[in-house]
């Protein structure tokens, strides 16, 4: 359930492949913050793949594309991810994408020209989770709350609280969506 007055996200699917598109559309249910709607034109994040950018109406929506970039890219291009990233993935890119990050598992050289924002730890070298930690990085980019993590783990929401707050310490992140961020972004947090 969401916190009262937080924000729904209207995000639109449009694939080739109506069961991807069934089974991420099942993805974006299952999170409270974001609401899938069939007019591609209203919403605020598309996620498609070439064919449908191709048949997409021009909007102002951010763009998550499955499968290869074209060129050139689209400006309002916020996430690249492969066809066979889970929904539940994407429905997290959509999330961050919605909270004006981006995400492309490897930079493209495109990537400044569409607007991208690079986030970085300090030292993503240095960076070292332990596998609990991973797990709570993992269930962080699926959205899932402390209450959640502390269920799939089980462990008490106290521990979960804690293991939250030391991996954003660790990535130097000062929200979830930053850490999912930084984790994608240095390979912490495989797509």
């Amino acid at each position: 359930m969401r916190p009262a007055g937080e924000k729904t996200v209207s995000v639109a699917v449009r694939l080739g492949d109506i069961r991807l598109a069934r089974r991420i559309t099942a993805a974006l249910d299952r999170n409270g913050d974001l609401e899938p709607i069939d007019a591609a034109e209203a919403a605020e994040v598309l996620i498609t793949d070439a064919e449908g950018l191709d048949q997409a109406r021009p909007s102002g929506a951010s763009v998550v594309l499955l499968g290869r970039r074209p060129s050139p890219a689209p400006t309002n291009l916020r996430a690249s991810l492969p066809e066979d990233t889970a929904p539940d993935l994407i429905a997290g890119a959509a999330r961050l994408v919605a909270a004006g990050l981006s995400v492309f598992p490897t930079p493209p050289e495109d990537a400044e020209a569409a607007g991208a924002e690079q986030i970085t730890a300090s030292d993503p070298q240095a960076v070292t989770l332990t596998p609990r930690e991973r797990e709570v990085l993992e269930l962080l980019a699926v959205g899932a709350s402390n209450k959640a993590i502390a269920r799939t783990l089980d462990i008490s929401v106290h521990t979960a609280k804690f293991h939250v707050a030391s991996l954003l310490e660790k990535l130097q992140a000062s929200g979830r969506l930053e850490a999912v961020g930084i984790g994608l972004r240095t390979g912490l947090l495989m797509l």
